[in-house]
C-alpha cells in the first residue's frame, strides 16, 4: 500500500508540474509525471525504514512529496534556462 501512495504521490506532482510548465508538446506531460513518481519513490523509500508495502510512515510521504516537488522544479528551472538562451536567431 505505501509503494502506491508513493507512486500516486509522484504522478499527481508530476501532473500538475506539466500543467504549470505548460509544454510545447504532449510528450514532455509523460516525462514530468515519470520524473515525479521515480523522485517520490525513490525518496520514500530512502526514508521510510520499515517494510514499504506494509505501509507508509508521515515522514516517508512528506519527503517523497517535497523531494518530489523539489527535483521538478529543478528541472522546469533548467528547461525555462534552456529556452532563455534560445535567440531564435538561426541561419
Amino acid at each position: 500500500m505505501g509503494l502506491l501512495l508513493l507512486v500516486a504521490v509522484g504522478a499527481v506532482l508530476g501532473w500538475l508540474a506539466s500543467i504549470i510548465n505548460q509544454p510545447a508538446n504532449g510528450r514532455n506531460d509523460y516525462v514530468l509525471i515519470g520524473i515525479g513518481v521515480v523522485s517520490a519513490t525513490l525518496a520514500g523509500l530512502a526514508v521510510y525504514d520499515g517494510p514499504i508495502l506494509a505501509g507508509l510512515s508521515p515522514r516517508g510521504f512528506v519527503a517523497s512529496a517535497l523531494a518530489s516537488a523539489l527535483v521538478l522544479l529543478l528541472v522546469a528551472l533548467n528547461r525555462n534556462a534552456g529556452r532563455a538562451g534560445d535567440t531564435g536567431n538561426r541561419r
